[in-house]
């Protein structure tokens, strides 16, 4: 899973070399089209030049979607795996040692956690929704498009909420098996301190700002954040699992859950937006 993850991330950056390279020929065609006396020939080449670079970027785009695709997929066979050997082991009746029992389950929830899902891009953009419309037609467009914007929205908070979920559980299991962690650390992403209670104490709310025009950010900056917190997580998993011992590790966990929950702030406010909209 971590050489796909590698694999991905090789992806990632040959295609942003490749569109800067893209940007540099479109800018230089730009500055020949502007000369009293434009060369024909020159600009064709460039533009051919051009042209060859933005399909290498399609290509490297398709196997890019398609890795990230089978990454998605194996990530989550491999929850559901974890998942049920939680439940299995919850279930167990016949496990005598409760600290053997932590020592597994923490081990499970570590395991689940490294499969957590990637989160997606949010498409609905509030600033270019719409206004209401006299329209049949209009109308019933504009509730579709927020329809399935409200879909978006809850399958990321879904991703979210589940993975914060994971978080809290493990973190609740390690805090009661303090005295036994330094066997069963190795592996771990969060150790027993409850990182999440500064964070939380904000409630659902936060500090985050929403407007009578919608929530106080734009779908880019949002999106930047979603990318910052896979790229954060994609390192968590890549550099090797946190313990609990491990200051910078865990500073890069606490910025993780930190930047988690208030892209989970910002989405409660998209969907109280839709949700508005859509009784109009």
């Amino acid at each position: 899973m971590a050489n796909l993850i590698e694999r991905i991330k090789t992806l990632e950056a040959n295609i942003q070399n490749q569109q800067q390279k893209l940007q540099v020929r479109l800018s230089r065609i730009d500055s020949l089209k502007a000369l009293p006396e434009p060369d024909e020939e020159v600009i064709k080449s460039e533009m051919a030049r051009a042209l060859s670079v933005s399909q290498k970027i399609e290509s490297l785009q398709t196997e890019y979607n398609a890795l990230l695709s089978d990454s998605e997929k194996e990530k989550a066979r491999l929850r559901a795996y974890y998942g049920r050997q939680i439940d299995s082991l919850q279930n167990e009746s016949s496990v005598q040692n409760k600290e053997q029992r932590h020592r597994e389950l923490l081990r499970l929830y570590a395991k689940r956690l490294q499969f957590a899902p990637h989160l997606q891009r949010v498409h609905f953009d509030p600033q270019r929704l719409p206004p209401p419309t006299e329209d049949s037609l209009g109308m019933v467009l504009r509730d579709d498009y927020l329809v399935l914007s409200l879909a978006e929205i809850d399958s990321q908070l879904q991703a979210v909420e589940s993975t914060e979920s994971t978080i809290r559980k493990q973190q609740k299991l390690a805090a009661k098996a303090e005295l036994f962690l330094d066997d069963v650390n190795e592996g771990l992403f969060f150790g027993p301190q409850d990182q999440l209670a500064g964070i939380n104490a904000q409630g659902r709310t936060g500090n985050t700002d929403y407007t009578a025009t919608g929530p106080g950010i734009t779908t880019s900056e949002l999106n930047n954040r979603i990318i910052t917190i896979n790229r954060l997580y994609d390192d968590l998993v890549t550099s090797g699992q946190a313990s609990s011992d491990n200051p910078l590790q865990q500073q890069k966990v606490e910025r993780y859950l930190k930047l988690l929950n208030e892209v989970k702030e910002y989405l409660l406010l998209y969907r109280q937006f839709i949700t508005e909209k859509l009784g109009q």
